[in-house]
């Protein structure tokens, strides 16, 4: 679980963490109201993935929300090619 209000980067170095491999190798993504998969690099992003928790949670009537983050971890030797873009 984690808090409301995370900053991007502590969130980013808490899933990299968790798959043991460097910030800079992962890419998050997930999936917005309408279905579609958004980047989940900057705070705004967090907090929209934060709120579509909180109103699943409201839904359900429970306690805390659920999302769903797809974690995509980039070979070594795209790293250079990703950090470009």
């Amino acid at each position: 679980m984690l808090p409301t209000d995370i900053e991007i980067d502590e969130f980013t170095d808490r899933v990299a963490a968790k798959f043991g491999v460097s910030t800079r190798r992962l890419k998050c993504k997930f999936e917005d109201e309408d279905g579609s998969m958004v980047d989940l690099s900057d705070q705004d992003e967090l907090e929209t993935l934060i709120e579509l928790a909180k109103e699943e949670a409201k839904l359900n009537r429970q306690e805390f929300g659920r999302a769903e983050v797809y974690n995509l971890i980039l070979p070594q030797q795209n790293l250079q090619s990703h950090a470009e873009r």
